[in-house]
């Protein structure tokens, strides 16, 4: 048991605050610190206060100390660094201490302390700021090498993290003492905190910015526990309120009960009755769940009922049956949850809030105690009233423990609830894509004397979708009666097969009478191709053949239109073939859809006729934060999408791309995406996957297997044109140089209609798609 008072005259000429800080942290920090700085009016008032208990040792010093350049003087002896040295030895005998526990404290957190203490506060303002950088150093020690040997009860037990302190809360001997609250996760074994991310330690303070250390140590000074006072959870940042009653309410609440404690505002329940809205529920451990009603306004009681003054009337309410009835009706709801089981009832309540009307402290009603209201004299304690409505006055049943009530919180919350389900979303932004593209459709029934066009448009405009349109309405003669005889004709395998899905339905008079690629149009007129020939054969050779085959094909084989998909790929020798399968070459319909950004093979073939342009340019099929990503290298276009997930870059090895893009795929699957939903291109390489199934397949089962539920489709951006999927995971794997590199990347961003996520080489996406592209997927 150590009893002392320590009284310093100094001036400022001889000591600096933080010198002195510094011998008096050395001779009382182990015993667990309370300081105090008084200002000048406030030495007359100066006492020791000594706690003493069995084990339990506490000083709590009083330092007239130097603020800036103002000198506090007294008439007490001014005590010596030896006499302090003395008592120190005194005292950490007394607490059982050793000095390595003490020397280590004060190695690391004195500087802290004689820092903050050099820059306090003004001199007007006793600096509380110190204070608490007292208790702050408290919480940064290591336990002592006695456990026990300083019980909260006394003092801040070194280790606690910033989650979990104890929050000893002492009340006078009239008032209810709340318990001491513990950390419920502390091992057992250790009897220290088991949160070693959140430990309040000395790194910790130092890695803080001056301005957040401060605001934590303001806070630390302005209450006697050193404990860091967190306010109660609330399970909405922003909860809404009716009334502006409730939401001061609401405020107070979550200033003056701690972080174990839990305020929903606006909790609505209903039973076989009525439906019931509780204001505000306080779900608080070790004392009770308590409905919360709250009048703003005044109100009073005539004998008989409560009034208030509405719209110019007096009118009745009932505040107290309302808060009962909401209590019940919640209660009832908890318990009939399969969840709560057989834990048995818990301590529930309901109290009255009138921050209008000041009450006696003799009121009482037979429904409604003077404990279970609190008017506007009693705001400051609303806390505490609220806490005993439980703890003191129902006594019917057990208070709640920490599980119980984070039970509570989960119960209320629901049961079965419909998960966010992103297939549904893309669904639902599928079908609103659709519609904006079938609007857009109309511009093709005003060209429809037009029989030679040209529509241009960059990805996500609808182009294939409008060829399918065209191609559909000239061979149904849907548009002037008039039906016609039309080939469908594209480059791309998977595209071919995504047209005759689309297309090849229904009765075959209203088909198109071929829908495929160049190739199969050669067979169609009898070429043998075996699909391994060289690239001059499909560049000239392959052309020349047809443009001979056409002239013979018969006037009932011929077409009297010809729409082409994605015609930047075709090349020069390619358009003469068609022109001549034309039952009218000079005047036969040609209608032909492009994007010349979009040029990633060689060519740069150009329809021999004149056609008249139509310009699309605005992107309908992306989010837009898709579209934004790919907008630099895509024709100017306005994004019409929906807002969606943000585009995802994950930086990784060249060499590891692949193996990235996989671990990608399955975090897609974690978002509760689909395996039809998504699909893993490459820019070099092809994927393992992609080249086992062409090869077991075959280019038909191969892309047959785009439209099975039952896998994730693995292709290459080259024969990905044209198509969509919703989540897309684009494989960087291709070095920077490689020819048509940009537009190769500008096809694989434009591929996913709701959720794209890049893999690869940060520096190779750069010298591809440049600055502006790397900015937007969020490199450098």
């Amino acid at each position: 048991m150590v009893s002392c008072l320590i009284h310093l005259t100094v001036r400022a000429s001889t000591v600096r605050v933080g010198t002195l800080l510094t011998i008096v942290w050395t001779a009382v920090q182990p015993l667990g610190l309370v300081v105090f700085f008084p200002g000048p009016r406030q030495l007359a008032s100066l006492a020791s206060t000594v706690t003493t208990g069995a084990g339990e040792v506490a000083i709590i010093v009083l330092v007239l100390a130097i603020v800036r350049r103002q000198a506090v003087e007294a008439a007490h002896v001014a005590t010596s660094a030896r006499r302090l040295n003395a008592l120190s030895a005194r005292a950490q005998q007394a607490a059982h201490l050793d000095d390595s526990w003490s020397h280590r404290v004060t190695e690391e957190a004195l500087p802290l302390l004689a820092a903050e203490a050099d820059g306090a506060a003004s001199p007007d303002d006793p600096p509380q700021s110190l204070a608490g950088a007292a208790r702050l150093l408290a919480l940064m020690g290591d336990p002592p090498s006695r456990p026990g040997a300083l019980p909260s009860s006394t003092r801040t037990s070194p280790g606690w993290c910033c989650r979990c302190l104890p929050n000893p809360v002492r009340r006078p001997p009239s008032r209810s003492p709340l318990p001491p609250r513990t950390c419920e996760d502390r091992s057992s074994r250790t009897g220290t905190c088991v949160h070693p991310e959140d430990r309040v330690t000395a790194s910790v303070v130092r890695s803080l910015p001056s301005s957040d250390l401060a605001s934590l140590i303001g806070r630390l000074g302005a209450r006697s526990d050193g404990v860091l006072p967190m306010p109660a959870r609330t399970p909405s940042a922003q909860p809404d309120f009716v009334t502006p009653s409730e939401k001061a309410v609401h405020e107070r609440m979550m200033a003056q009960f701690d972080q174990d404690s839990l305020v929903l505002a606006g909790v609505r329940v209903s039973d076989q009755t009525k439906d019931h809205e509780a204001d505000l529920v306080v779900l608080m451990p070790n004392s009770g769940i308590v409905v919360v009603e709250t009048k703003g306004s005044h109100v009073w009681h005539d004998g008989g009922n409560w009034r208030i003054r509405r719209d110019g009337t007096d009118q009745v309410v009932h505040p107290v049956d309302q808060a009962r009835d909401a209590a019940y009706a919640l209660r009832h709801y908890v318990e009939s949850d399969p969840r709560w089981g057989s834990r048995g009832r818990i301590r529930w309540g309901h109290h009255v809030v009138l921050t209008g009307t000041c009450l006696a402290a003799d009121f009482a009603l037979p429904d409604c105690p003077r404990w279970m209201v609190t008017g506007r004299g009693d705001l400051d304690r609303l806390g505490e009233r609220v806490w005993e409505t439980t703890w003191r006055h129902r006594t019917d049943a057990r208070v709640p423990t920490r599980d119980d009530i984070d039970l509570v919180e989960e119960i209320l919350t629901g049961r079965g609830l419909p998960p966010r389900a992103v297939g549904e979303l893309a669904e639902e932004r599928e079908q609103r894509a659709n519609r904006m593209t079938t609007q857009q459709a109309l511009l093709l029934r005003a060209t429809r004397l037009l029989h030679r066009v040209e529509v241009r448009g960059g990805a996500g405009s609808g182009k294939t979708q409008l060829a399918i349109q065209q191609a559909s309405d000239l061979a149904s003669g849907r548009i002037d009666r008039q039906r016609r005889r039309v080939a469908v004709v594209c480059y791309s395998h998977g595209l071919a097969h995504h047209l005759r899905r689309e297309l090849c339905v229904g009765s075959r008079s209203r088909q198109p009478a071929f829908v495929g690629t160049f190739e199969e149009l050669g067979r169609r007129w009898g070429l043998q191709i075996r699909g391994d020939e060289p690239s001059h054969f499909w560049e000239r050779e392959l052309p020349a053949l047809m443009a001979e085959a056409a002239l013979t094909v018969p006037e009932s084989q011929r077409f009297d239109a010809v729409v082409v998909d994605e015609g930047q790929d075709f090349a020069t020798d390619w358009w003469q073939p068609l022109l001549l399968a034309l039952r009218e070459p000079d005047h036969g319909g040609l209608h032909v859809f492009s994007d010349e950004r979009q040029r990633v093979f060689d060519r740069q073939g150009r329809p021999p006729v004149a056609l008249v342009p139509l310009l699309l340019d605005e992107n309908l099929r992306n989010t837009r934060q898709i579209a934004e990503a790919f907008a630099p290298l895509a024709p100017p276009m306005r994004p019409r999408g929906e807002p969606g997930a943000q585009v995802r870059f994950i930086a990784c090895a060249l060499d590891e791309a692949v193996t990235t893009a996989d671990d990608q795929v399955e975090a897609l699957f974690d978002e509760g995406w689909f395996a039809h939903d998504i699909a893993l291109l490459t820019m070099g390489r092809r994927h393992p996957v992609q080249v086992e199934r062409q090869q077991r397949l075959g280019h038909e089962g191969y892309w047959q297997g785009f439209w099975d539920d039952e896998d994730v489709f693995y292709g290459h951006v080259l024969g990905f044109k044209g198509m969509e999927r919703r989540a897309v995971v684009l494989c960087v794997n291709v070095e920077a140089d490689r020819d048509r590199a940009a537009e190769m990347l500008y096809v694989g961003l434009s591929r996913a209609t709701d959720q794209l996520v890049v893999v690869g080489d940060p520096d190779v996406v750069w010298a591809i798609g440049g600055d502006e592209v790397a900015r937007r997927l969020g490199i450098g």
